[in-house]
């Protein structure tokens, strides 16, 4: 939890500085505190150095103690600073100079005070790169519509320097508006993207391979080797081949949006009412449209996409019917858009690993769809757009104070040691 100062008199208060996780070289850090009650009482300057020997103190908490405060009733804000190398006074965040460019080494995350006589916390969300020199006012739970903040010249300040930071871009025409330039604040550390990469390892080492999930497997034995007591199988690797799980997967997998009702048979699948006869329960086809229980998956989509490579993707459609108890079945499968000789229909009567590996294919495109499109364009690059222009209208504590008071919810108080 870092090195505390020690303090003369009865400890009252103990402040807690969390440390983002944050690309970029840290240095030493000499933080000054003051604390305000919700009588107007102010304390003196409390001072920490944060020593950051190595990269490893990321995503740390530092502690540091404040003492002869009984008077004080709740803490309702902050004033916080990092002295810069020559000291001197600390400029008001509201009259900082014209952003130029340069970014603090180091982003603090939150501060919480807590008061050792009620055991009660105060949150403060930071949420910013901390500027040698410049005083920040920062309220509980600093969140405030812009017309009620007390610190409004330091929110349009702080909001000024964002926009300049967080600028619009467009990497291609006719996408959604991107960020030109991914700010600091946004990276997470190498450390944290190696710490990911080992967890992947250590996970394959316990189940006795090596192989990452990128490279090629040779056998569906080999893919469920991954799994251990402590990465326990999915309850469908037993099923994965099964048709209802098929269906199952169309309505709680990747793309449920795309299943349509179908009111006729599609023109552009060569199938016909006698052909689905022998999966409709006994219905007619015509009772099964009134009943609204037939539906189509089409991927037109993907017609002539290029891909890497050249390798090969089908844009198919299928057709999907509500069985009696209420299943989810596919009851035919075209893999290509056009009525060709060489592009027939599968059904579920077809020899058994001919309907699997339809059933393979058209997986395979319905994957294809989720990663470009819902996963990538409806959710990266659409979303992208109005996180940048959240960014830019709305201060980053105030979005995430939720998120941060779960940040320091597993630190019981009573365990608390300096």
């Amino acid at each position: 939890m870092g090195n505390c100062c020690e303090v003369e008199g009865a400890v009252d208060h103990w402040v807690y500085v969390k440390t983002g996780d944050r690309k970029g070289q840290i240095s030493q850090v000499n933080v000054k505190v003051i604390l305000c009650d919700s009588q107007g009482q102010r304390s003196p300057e409390i001072g920490h150095t944060i020593r950051f020997a190595n990269d490893w103190e990321r995503g740390k908490t530092d502690v540091f103690q404040a003492s002869n405060l009984g008077k004080f009733v709740g803490v309702v804000k902050i004033e916080m600073w990092r002295e810069g190398l020559g000291g001197g006074a600390p400029r008001d965040a509201a009259l900082e100079e014209e952003d130029d460019g340069e970014v603090s080494d180091w982003y603090c995350e939150l501060v919480m005070v807590n008061d050792r006589r009620t055991e009660q916390c105060f949150y403060f969300p930071v949420q910013r790169w901390v500027r040698s020199g410049v005083r920040y006012k920062i309220e509980l739970f600093d969140t405030a519509l812009p017309q009620f903040d007390p610190n409004r010249e330091q929110r349009d300040r702080e909001l000024s320097i964002m926009q300049n930071r967080y600028q619009y871009g467009q990497s291609a025409p006719d996408l959604p508006v991107q960020v030109s330039n991914l700010p600091s604040e946004e990276q997470f550390s190498d450390e944290y993207k190696c710490d990911i990469v080992n967890a992947q390892y250590q996970l394959l080492s316990k189940s006795g391979t090596t192989k990452l999930p990128s490279q090629p497997w040779e056998s569906l034995e080999e893919l469920t080797n991954v799994y251990t007591p402590a990465l326990p199988e999915p309850v469908g690797i037993d099923r994965w081949s099964n048709d209802l799980c098929f269906g199952a997967q169309r309505l709680i997998g990747c793309n449920p949006n795309m299943v349509k009702l179908c009111t006729d048979l599609p023109e552009n699948m060569g199938i016909t009412a006698e052909m689905l006869r022998p999966f409709l329960e006994g219905w007619t086809l015509k009772q099964i449209i009134e009943a609204k229980r037939l539906f189509v998956v089409d991927l037109k989509i993907l017609v002539n996409l290029p891909t890497k490579d050249n390798r090969k993707l089908c844009a198919p459609i299928a057709l999907f019917f509500v069985t009696g108890d209420k299943q989810f079945a596919p009851i035919a499968i075209q893999l290509n858009q056009h009525i060709k000789p060489d592009n027939p229909v599968f059904l579920p009567n077809d020899p058994p690993f001919t309907w699997l590996l339809a059933k393979m294919w058209f997986n395979n495109a319905d994957s294809a769809v989720h990663q470009a499109l819902s996963h990538f364009a409806y959710t990266h690059l659409l979303m992208e757009s109005v996180c940048v222009a959240v960014h830019r209208q709305l201060l980053s504590s105030t979005l995430s104070t939720n998120c941060l008071l779960l940040t320091f919810s597993f630190y019981p108080p009573s365990t608390r040691v300096a």
